[in-house]
């Protein structure tokens, strides 16, 4: 019974010792996931689709996000995505504004960088580094 107390004992202390310093380092520095949303006339009907993909991204620990469209930044830097019932789907896709670095600075800054479209042609977003392209349906 002794030798199991020290082994649980000394198990709790290295969980514990490498556990808490790790999650206050990726607190302390969390990844920065740039999301973008085709607001196009084109994705009206996914809609509740992109929805439910910012509600799951949203989920992500240890990150914060930037959410632009390829219209408007909607905002910068955070730990959630806000104001994603306010998008509004309207006129022509432009995904080369998506990839535009010099409008969205944020894109050079992310580690990651999300596309939420439903386009089958993505090349114009071949110059972003770190690309996941996603089709909300």
């Amino acid at each position: 019974m002794k030798r199991f107390l020290a082994w649980l004992l000394i198990t709790a202390a290295l969980f514990l010792g490498i556990s808490v310093p790790s999650h206050l380092f990726l607190k302390a520095h969390p990844r920065r996931i740039a999301v973008a949303v085709d607001t196009s006339f084109e994705m009206q009907g996914a809609r509740a689709g992109v929805r439910r993909e910012l509600a799951r991204l949203e989920g992500t620990r240890y990150a914060e996000f930037c959410l632009l469209t390829d219209k408007v930044k909607v905002h910068g830097w955070q730990e959630t995505l806000n104001a994603a019932g306010d998008l509004v789907f309207y006129g022509p896709r432009d995904l080369s504004a998506l990839a535009d670095a010099a409008r969205y600075p944020e894109l050079a800054e992310a580690d990651t960088v999300i596309v939420l479209t439903g386009a089958r042609d993505t090349s114009a977003l071949r110059g972003l580094r770190a690309l996941r392209v996603i089709s909300p349906r």
